[in-house]
């Protein structure tokens, strides 16, 4: 759950990251699908 969290806020903020800004191109286009991913694996994780 915190590696999601992680990563998200790295690839904001983080742009010179390759690695990380190519996995999050597409979700760039598409933030809801990524949202609601992120949301799901936590509340996954937590329970």
């Amino acid at each position: 759950m915190q590696w999601d969290r992680a990563q998200r806020g790295c690839s904001a903020m983080n742009p010179n990251a390759p690695l990380i800004r190519q996995d999050k191109k597409i979700d760039f286009g598409d933030p809801r699908r990524f949202v609601p991913k992120a949301m799901k694996s936590e509340s996954g994780a937590g329970q």
